[in-house]
């Protein structure tokens, strides 16, 4: 598995060790992979990239973890007012 920018391979056993060691509460990869998902598009990144990160379609991603980010569709509305607003 690999968790930070493709650098270094991470496997089972090793984030185990760490999950143990941290005391946070033990996860599944599969919630790993969703938490990893999340953050990435909470942090900005464009769902394509995180799409080909995880090996999944665009859609996928989208209908997977859009409703998580409903500021994003506020986003868009302000753009589009903000540029309303500078062409007046």
């Amino acid at each position: 598995m690999f968790v930070f920018g493709n650098i270094n391979h991470l496997n089972h056993t090793t984030l185990s060790i760490y999950i143990k060691n941290s005391g946070v509460k033990k996860i599944t990869l599969h919630e790993f992979r969703h938490s990893h998902a999340s953050l990435l598009i909470h942090l900005g990144l464009d769902f394509k990239d995180v799409a080909e990160r995880l090996g999944d379609t665009i859609e996928m991603v989208q209908s997977t973890y859009y409703h998580m980010f409903p500021e994003k569709k506020s986003n868009t509305v302000n753009a589009l007012n903000k540029l309303h607003e500078n062409s007046l």
